[in-house]
C-alpha cells in the first residue's frame, strides 16, 4: 500500500506506551513510505528480514524537514536492523530527505541497514553520543554516505560507503 508509515508508527506507539519500548519485526517486501518519516521511541526496536525487507520512499514524497525516513529524537537505547532503506531520488524532487536520522539520542544501534538513493544523507547523527553503528552501508546518496555532526563516542565499525556524492564519512564533533 501507500503510506505504510502509519502501521509501522502505530505499532511502535502501541509498544512504547505499553511501557516496554517494545519490537516491531518487519518482514520481507517493500514497505511504501509517502509522508512522513517512521519514529523510534526510546527502547524500541525496529527490524526487518535483511535486504528484503525494503522501506521505499514512494514517488513524489518527501521525509520532513528535519527527520529521516527512519528517525530517532531523544529517543535512547532504540535499535534499528537488517533492513533496506530506498531513497527513490530520481523520482522525488530534491529536498531533505535523509535515510536514517538520530537527533540527541545516545545508546542505540544501527546494524546491518543499506541506505541508497537519498538526495541528501545516508545515515546522519546530530548531538547524539554512545551509539554503534555496525555492518551498514551507504550508497548513492547526494551528500554524504554516513554524516556525524556534534556527535561523539560512538562507534563505527564495518561501515561501507560508495558513490554518495560529496563523501562517504563526515565526522565533525
Amino acid at each position: 500500500g501507500i503510506n505504510d508509515e502509519d502501521t509501522i508508527q502505530a505499532a511502535i506507539d502501541y509498544a512504547y506506551n505499553s511501557g516496554t519500548g517494545g519490537t516491531v519485526y518487519l518482514l520481507s517486501g517493500t514497505v511504501n513510505i509517502a509522508s512522513s518519516s517512521v519514529n523510534l521511541a526510546t527502547s524500541s526496536r525496529l527490524i526487518g528480514q535483511g535486504s528484503s525487507t525494503v522501506l521505499r520512499l514512494v514517488d513524489g514524497a518527501e521525509v520532513p524537514t528535519n527527520a529521516g525516513l527512519i528517525s530517532a529524537n531523544r529517543a535512547h537505547y532504540t535499535y534499528v536492523g537488517h533492513l533496506h532503506l530506498e531513497g527513490n531520488k530520481a523520482t522525488n524532487a530534491d529536498g531533505d530527505n535523509r535515510g536514517i536520522y538520530f537527533r540527541t539520542t545516545s545508546s542505540s544501534t544501527i546494524q546491518e541497514v543499506i541506505v541508497r538513493d537519498f538526495d541528501n544523507i545516508g545515515f546522519y547523527l546530530s548531538s547524539s553520543a554512545n551509539n554503534l553503528l555496525t555492518g551498514n552501508t551507504a550508497t548513492n546518496n547526494n551528500f554524504y554516505g554516513f554524516y556525524l555532526f556534534g556527535s561523539a563516542n560512538n562507534l563505527l565499525t564495518g561501515n561501507t560507503a560508495a558513490d554518495n556524492n560529496l563523501t562517504g564519512f563526515y565526522l565533525f564533533s
